[in-house]
């Protein structure tokens, strides 16, 4: 969760709404914000990572707002045309391809709107951008620029004067002699060329997603914005943009596109239309165990600040704004009733079945692999079931076999259900290669497979470990799972086997009560490079099933 600081009375005074500081921690605990701290001067606040839209005080207000009644209905953001255009360059569209802008006019840049700028910049950054990497911002003065704007790639030697500098460094240097340069820098510095953004008159803007130039900055003299959001990921960049521009549209700014020229369609941005969703009243009363009607659980949602209407047959229209990026399914709408309805309200029921509860076999050898792995010096890690065929199969040097995937994925990053973990353990080493070493974790999670089975697919619990360090190697590894299989007693064997995401002769199968059930060995240099990993790496994978 991310941890926020808003001004108390500057989110009173968006809220429209006085109360109590008593009532005012009462009623933010119940909304679904974590008050850390309430005072006159300010609160520390909590925010769900679900709602990076709340990640500013007045995100925070907006939806606050209508949980205490002070308002009803979703804001509508106009969007205002304009003559404002990018040229996104071919050289860029490899490196950093996804651009999306807007220009924000006559914004009330007060001392409280500016920190709340910078803060909500700061924490989208760390959270919704995953550390700038999918996505970053860059916020500067309108009024020095000259459009139209080229996004395009340099060569590493070409320099400008970076933000709070007084002199040119070049972009090469900058990634190790500015502050910024040496946070997020490894996001670009094994690019052969790198991102800019630069005006027709030959001023540069920034360096995405590194730093901006000192020649664009906004300074207490600003009164309109140019805000660009650049990234690899489209969703991520358009929901971004659209939670930035809101904030400040609510500040009282006029919201201008711009035209987005050299894509594969021209593209105007920001994309503020509302989206629809539907949602059934017999639905939510199932879900939640309430008997309310249809125009009841409109009148929540109103108050939730969206739009909605029902018809006879119970079937609710909601319209969800551009910038609540939680909304996918149904079921997030019923979780916005119980918000809006109180969970306190909900009076718990029995089910009305007769079954008797026992723990699932599975679970008593996990429990103890846990602590055979944490008994080694081995942290646990969790990462997503849902991957992509290039973690799981081109980067392990793979050949592609059929997965299950979901229908009509819109993230080509999160599609396909993982059939095996060390992808993914991979994927939390790269993540770490910037951290101390030796770097030892685990994963005990669940793969899916298909089959014939009436879902078409089986679920199999397994466990896989890795140490990445200078004298990573088979003998230390095989060490590790010799002392794993002999602790929960069962007969094994190892034997030499070729697998192509490891060293040939540095691999072996594990074999226990003569069937096959795992692997371990040394990760194969071109796994390494495919996932940009410069320490070696051994591993190994076991099914957990056979444990039971």
């Amino acid at each position: 969760m991310a941890l926020i600081t808003v001004n108390t009375k500057d989110l009173l005074k968006l809220v429209g709404k006085s109360m109590p500081l008593e009532k005012l921690e009462n009623s933010l605990a119940q909304f679904g914000v974590v008050p850390e701290k309430v005072s006159e001067k300010e609160c520390e606040l909590e925010v769900f990572p679900n709602r990076p839209d709340m990640l500013s005080v007045e995100g925070v207000a907006r939806s606050f707002a209508g949980f205490i009644g002070a308002k009803r209905g979703y804001i509508k953001y106009d969007v205002h045309k304009s003559d404002y255009s990018v040229e996104v360059e071919d050289s860029v569209k490899k490196i950093r391809p996804e651009i999306v802008c807007a220009v924000v006019k006559d914004a009330k840049l007060t001392d409280e709107t500016v920190t709340s700028l910078m803060q909500l910049q700061e924490k989208l950054h760390l959270t919704h951008c995953r550390k700038r990497a999918k996505a970053s911002i860059g916020v500067y003065d309108l009024d020095s620029i000259k459009f139209p704007i080229s996004y395009k790639a340099e060569k590493p030697e070409f320099s400008f004067i970076p933000l709070e500098f007084k002199k040119k460094l070049t972009m090469k240097s900058m990634l190790k002699e500015h502050p910024k340069g040496r946070d997020y820098g490894w996001i670009i510095e094994k690019l052969p060329k790198y991102p800019l953004l630069i005006d027709s008159k030959g001023m540069v803007l920034s360096m995405p997603p590194i730093i901006n130039s000192e020649d664009s900055k906004v300074t207490k003299n600003t009164k309109n914005l140019f805000i660009d959001v650049t990234g690899t990921d489209k969703k991520t960049v358009n929901e971004v943009l659209n939670i930035v521009v809101c904030a400040l549209a609510d500040r009282g700014g006029k919201i201008y596109g711009v035209k987005l020229n050299g894509l594969d369609k021209k593209l105007t941005t920001p994309q503020m239309e509302p989206w629809k969703n539907k949602v059934s009243i017999d639905y939510i009363n199932k879900v939640l165990g309430l008997d309310i009607n249809a125009r009841e659980a409109v009148i929540l949602l109103e108050r939730m600040r969206f739009n909605a209407s029902s018809d006879k047959d119970g079937m609710i229209e909601v319209e969800i704004p551009p910038y609540r990026t939680d909304i996918m399914h149904p079921i997030d709408l019923v979780e916005d009733v119980a918000i809006m309805y109180g969970y306190d309200n909900i009076e718990p029921h029995l089910p009305e079945i007769a079954t008797i509860g026992s723990e699932k076999p599975i679970e008593t050898p996990s429990r103890k692999l846990r602590e055979l792995m944490i008994g080694s010096g081995y942290q646990e890690v969790l990462t997503y079931v849902l991957t992509n065929k290039e973690s799981l199969f081109r980067k392990m040097n793979m050949r592609e076999t059929a997965v299950a995937e979901t229908l009509n994925h819109k993230s080509a990053e999160y599609y396909a259900c993982r059939n095996w973990l060390l992808p993914g353990i991979m994927n939390v080493l790269f993540a770490n290669r910037h951290n101390s070493f030796p770097q030892k974790i685990f994963e005990l999670g669940e793969c899916i497979t298909l089959s014939n089975d009436e879902t078409g697919t089986k679920t199999t619990r397994k466990i896989c470990g890795a140490e990445s360090h200078e004298k990573a190697n088979l003998t230390g590894m095989k060490s590790v799972v010799e002392e794993i299989l002999k602790n929960m007693g069962v007969r094994y064997e190892i034997k030499q086997l070729s697998h192509p995401s490891f060293i040939e002769t540095r691999c072996g199968e594990i074999i226990i009560n003569g069937k096959h059930a795992g692997f371990l060995g040394e990760i194969h240099p071109q796994v390494l490079n495919n996932f940009n990993i410069e320490m070696p790496v051994v591993a190994f994978e076991i099914d957990a099933e056979v444990f039971i």
